[in-house]
């Protein structure tokens, strides 16, 4: 070796990304950072641009890492990352998907019916694709509160274990990868009759002639018609 040269020779590396920047869905509005990590020898400077605009100006560009701060954001777009250094030039892109709740799914369709349960089927309302729909149904009353059935990935569901002759409402909504979005227009449906589950109540006869008997009864329990 010359006196002046280094003891070791100096290993050079071109840039490489050790942590590509990543895809991210958000609220319209929302904010979100991302990061990007290249290493090389020597190390490579790393900006961040949008199309053809800088968006790290030349004075502040970090070595190494740099994390993209948005703020507000209220389209999609794509960012890219790019690493620099003197043995070349290395780009990554990420993707900021601006995703809204679904939209309402139409108001279901009531195609049958029977004494416990009842069947629909209903329009997606959603242009994009949406992860599952969420029934919510409950008996018409004042004190009744919604049951609800979610995981479904059809536009197309019965529903079961209703009580005969009873009128149910019914709305549905659409969840994706932000969430659930608001409710369709309610739907009503009765379901059909069956034959009573319990006999009348409080049975009673009165004899009025020699030829004549007066009955009254209750209800039963569970009349399941009219």
């Amino acid at each position: 070796f010359y006196p002046d040269s280094p003891p070791f020779p100096v290993r050079r590396v071109p840039p490489r990304f050790s942590i590509l920047p990543s895809n991210h869905e958000i609220m319209p509005g929302g904010s979100v950072n991302i990061t990007c990590v290249a290493v090389g020898s020597p190390m490579p400077y790393v900006k961040w641009m949008l199309g053809t605009e800088d968006l790290t100006t030349e004075d502040e560009m970090p070595i190494g890492r740099n994390v993209l701060e948005l703020n507000g954001v209220r389209e999609s777009a794509n960012y890219t990352c790019v690493a620099m250094s003197s043995l070349g030039i290395i780009e990554a892109t990420a993707q900021v998907l601006v995703k809204t709740l679904p939209k309402p799914p139409g108001t279901p369709i009531v195609t049958e019916t029977t004494a416990t349960s009842v069947t629909i089927t209903w329009d997606s309302g959603n242009p994009d694709p949406v992860s599952y729909y969420i029934i919510q149904y409950r008996a018409k009353g004042p004190d009744s509160k919604y049951e609800t059935v979610d995981s479904i990935t059809t536009t197309r569901y019965s529903i079961g274990g209703l009580y005969p002759n009873t009128e149910y409402e019914i709305r549905v909504s659409a969840f994706n990868s932000i969430g659930q979005g608001p409710s369709s227009t309610r739907v009503d449906a009765r379901t059909g009759e069956q034959a009573p589950a319990s006999p009348p109540r409080n049975v009673q006869a009165h004899i009025i002639s020699q030829n004549t008997v007066m009955v009254r009864w209750e209800e039963p329990e569970e009349p399941n018609g009219q």
